[in-house]
């Protein structure tokens, strides 16, 4: 039996093109991912494909290093919120506050409805 028999859960590679759903996807979550992207570029083309596939008052919610655990290395990149305030920006989308969480922030990223 599943605990949340009315909640569907996918797994994605957001690297390639996710998997479409019928008027995007509610909720997609990236905890403690974004940091191992160590190509800004990469990086970027993921956060392009998670908006393509975000429904309508859908939210991507993700961690970033808060600036006491910032660091770099071949393996993980520290970017500051200003990188991610260049994809997700108003009014098409609404960045919240960052939030502490563990050695972290947790951010969110709502996409508004274009409804006016």
């Amino acid at each position: 039996m599943r605990r949340y028999p009315e909640v569907e859960f996918v797994v994605g590679d957001a690297v390639k093109e996710l998997p479409g759903c019928d008027g995007g996807y509610d909720v997609i979550l990236a905890i403690d991912i974004t940091q191992h992207i160590v190509l800004d570029d990469a990086l970027a083309d993921i956060i392009h494909n998670v908006m393509d596939v975000t429904a309508e008052n859908g939210v991507f919610a993700f961690t970033t290093w808060n600036e006491a655990n910032a660091r770099s290395s071949r393996y993980e990149k520290s970017r500051s919120l200003k990188f991610y305030r260049s994809f997700f920006y108003p009014p098409r989308w609404t960045l919240s506050p960052p939030v502490t969480f563990r050695d972290k922030y947790l951010v969110t990223a709502t996409k508004n409805s274009q409804e006016g």
